[in-house]
This record gives C-alpha cells, structure tokens and sequence, in this order.
C-alpha cells in the first residue's frame, strides 16, 4: 500500500466555509459556531481517525 498524501489545509478551508454558512442559515453570530474536520484514517477504526482545528480556534484566538 502506498502512502497517501495528507493535505489538511483544503479540509480546513472548507470547514470555515461551511461554518459561516451553518450560522447564516440559522442566523447565528458566527463567532458561536465552532468547526472541527474528522478524517478516518484508511484500513483504521473509526476511533483512530484525525479531529483537525487551528491553534487559532482552539484557544479562542483573535484572528
């Protein structure tokens, strides 16, 4: 098996994008909305998979 590229970034992004959205159609202040991305590692348990943020919205950071 070959090893795959794992490239968080576009994860993160589209993330973002989906939780400004979330709150928009609920017309919630964004700033109350969080977003985390899970990725299930292949041929692994569910519960090894990856919970991604950024060091900014983990600690409540101004952006």
């Amino acid at each position: 098996m070959g090893n795959a590229r794992f490239e968080p970034g576009p994860f993160l992004d589209e993330a973002e994008v989906e939780r400004v959205n979330f709150a928009k159609h609920r017309d919630i202040d964004p700033e109350r909305v969080e977003s985390i991305v899970i990725v299930k590692r292949r041929g692994k348990n569910w519960r090894k998979a990856f919970v991604l943020t950024t060091v900014e919205a983990y600690f409540g950071l101004d952006a």
